[in-house]
């Protein structure tokens, strides 16, 4: 009789398996070491040049969700031609806004689950916007998978003076592990005014984060005697509205209202008030915060479920500027 006798897997595939594991922790290693040199770029192009949109300065705020709709996953939300076509819904939404300067949230630089797509850059060159900023919250790779999203700020004006804001980390380790929510913030400078604009993205899980993090974007209120405009996904709504979450004290709106800022006068909101979920919104999360002397001559959040938030368009009009009676 003869009986079969287990063999332990040869040496070489074990060799084989600890070397690309060697590899894969190199590799994700040596791309958490550089990120810090990735965070922040700013790019113009001269060629693609608009003039201004007219009467009062427009500002759009909006989280695309990584360009995939709806989904609830970011490795849903289709394959490469229809995330294509649904960036490509969004730059044409973003161009009947015809706004001044966009806010993005949640804008992949290069990531796997939207093939490596650069999205600032793809809506930018649709939207024939000569300036851009992206900052990446986060940015991490192995072997055939990548990381990389963040926020970005589309402008027709010049934008200079850009810098990463590094928010409280709610977790250590996450961060670590890949990033964390962060802000970008850039001097826009407009024909007759410069201002100090802020690409807010804050925690969604934890309110005590939010509030520490407002506090810090506070700090550049009057820092530079620069009016400071803030616009992108708050996660968050003031002291009273539905489902907010306020600690003592108050929320981060509240905070920043308290520190000179100014939102459109409160009302009891309504759906078409509401930015979150796009498919069935409860919640207004979604601002753009300008000083208190500046004028809100229109606010309003616009139906779409390109995302699974709603864009929000401002038309402000900064202090000391006089209304064209034409």
């Amino acid at each position: 009789m003869v009986t079969a006798r287990w063999r332990s897997p040869s040496r070489w595939v074990l060799g084989a398996v600890a070397g690309l594991l060697v590899v894969a922790i190199a590799w994700f290693g040596v791309a958490r070491v550089t990120a810090p040199g990735r965070a922040v770029r700013v790019l113009s192009d001269a060629a693609l040049a608009r003039t201004a949109a007219g009467d009062g300065l427009r500002i759009v705020a909006w989280n695309i969700a990584h360009g995939r709709g709806l989904a609830r996953n970011n490795f849903d939300g289709g394959d490469r031609d229809v995330r294509a076509r649904r960036l490509e819904r969004i730059a044409q939404r973003l161009a009947r806004l015809d706004a001044d300067v966009g806010v993005l949230n949640e804008v992949d630089f290069d990531s796997s689950w939207s093939h490596g797509v650069d999205q600032a850059r793809v809506l930018a060159d649709a939207l024939g916007m000569p300036h851009r900023a992206k900052q990446r919250n986060w940015d991490a790779a192995v072997p055939f998978f990548r990381v990389a999203f963040g926020n970005a700020i589309l402008s027709r004006f010049p934008l200079g003076d850009c810098a990463l804001l590094d928010y409280p980390a709610r977790s250590r380790w996450g961060e670590l592990a890949g990033g964390k929510k962060r802000g970008l913030h850039c001097v826009v400078s407009a024909p007759s005014h410069r201002f100090r604009l802020v690409a807010v993205h804050l925690d969604h899980l934890d309110a005590p984060t939010r509030v520490e993090s407002a506090a810090m974007i506070a700090k550049l209120h009057g820092a530079d005697r620069l009016p400071l405009v803030l616009a992108g996904d708050f996660n968050t709504g003031p002291t009273g509205y539905p489902e907010v979450d306020a600690p003592a004290g108050g929320t981060a709106l509240d905070r920043l209202v308290a520190a000179g800022l100014h939102v459109p006068p409160q009302v009891t909101p309504t759906p078409p008030h509401f930015t979150f979920r796009a498919d069935a919104p409860r919640r207004v999360i979604d601002w753009v915060l300008v000083p208190r002397d500046w004028h809100i001559e229109s606010w309003q959040a616009l139906n779409t479920r390109d995302s699974d938030h709603r864009p929000v368009m401002a038309v402000v009009r900064p202090a000391g500027e006089v209304r064209d009676p034409h």
